[in-house]
């Protein structure tokens, strides 16, 4: 509306200029966030419904004894993170579904 009225002149709005981009390294984190905020939340449901249908069994015990050191592949799959990260670098950015 300002170049209609002649109060600015017109501008290249195709320049890089006027473009806002991102670097690689900012993209690589937030795709990590994003992933990292999924299994956690994924991890902590798990957790609380195996404490919510067994929780007699649990009672009065400490987190290192719902999830044994020898049983943690059972929350935490490493390879489920790996490939949620390399599915970010096939185009394949952010949530799908």
């Amino acid at each position: 509306m300002d170049v209609a009225l002649e109060i600015r002149p017109p501008s290249d709005r195709d320049h890089y200029r006027f473009k806002r981009l991102d670097a690689s390294g900012e993209l690589c984190f937030d795709e990590f966030r994003r992933i990292y905020k999924e299994l956690k939340d994924r991890i902590l449901l798990e957790m609380e419904s195996k404490i919510e249908y067994e929780g007699k069994i649990y009672a009065g015990r400490k987190i290192a004894d719902i999830v044994p050191e020898d049983r943690i592949e059972k929350f935490w799959r490493y390879l489920e993170f790996q490939n949620q990260f390399e599915k970010s670098f096939k185009a394949s950015w952010g949530k799908s579904g």
